[in-house]
């Protein structure tokens, strides 16, 4: 992406800054990679026009209108932040790339909606080690995000070895121990929210 976007960079046809929202070690590790994958007319190119914004644990930013608040997930490997927005008066929560962490359940409780990462299915954690990569299973997330009462549950971050069948697998996973509706998204499927009434 970098590479394509310092290109058109160089050739005028980005004109304007483009924010990156990121914490401080995502910045260092874009900066070290690029800094051994591109040329330096490149580099320079790119940061030009990219103005990184390096955020700290419940700062607040809006972007294209909407006020986001980014927050520490207290991850247990590499540092991520999620974020919490309002989008057609839903209270929407993105979580990191790792199981929840029990000090955010309070954040959580009672969302609209709630994105978490699902590697695989319960059933086959033996398989793909969920846990021990600090992800979760299907299960294992609807049954936490059913006692903090979020309302919906979009699944993401799954394995891919079911094919066609994945979504409904993960699913019906979900669905057995889940009040609200579970969403399980395809790769750039968009997700319509419904606005609460």
């Amino acid at each position: 992406m970098f590479k394509k976007m310092s290109r058109m960079a160089m050739h005028g046809e980005i004109k304007q800054k483009i924010n990156i929202y990121c914490n401080d070690v995502v910045y260092e590790t874009i900066k070290g990679v690029s800094g051994y994958v591109l040329p330096p007319v490149l580099t320079e190119a790119i940061y030009s026009i990219v103005n990184f914004v390096i955020l700290s644990d419940c700062d607040k930013y809006t972007i294209n209108g909407v006020e986001y608040e980014f927050f520490d997930i207290l991850a247990k490997g590499t540092k991520q932040f999620g974020f919490e927005c309002m989008l057609d008066e839903n209270r929407f929560i993105f979580l990191g790339d790792e199981t929840l962490n029990p000090q955010l359940k309070d954040r959580i409780k009672g969302a609209d909606y709630v994105t978490h990462e699902a590697f695989c299915l319960d059933r086959e954690e033996n398989i793909f080690h969920a846990y021990e990569k600090n992800h979760s299973t299907a299960l294992s997330v609807a049954k936490t995000m059913n006692e903090l009462e979020v309302k919906n549950l979009i699944l993401y971050h799954t394995e891919e070895s079911h094919g066609d069948d994945r979504k409904q697998l993960y699913l019906e996973e979900a669905q057995s121990v889940f009040n609200g509706s579970v969403i399980v998204p395809n790769d750039l499927e968009e997700i319509q929210l419904v606005k609460r009434i």
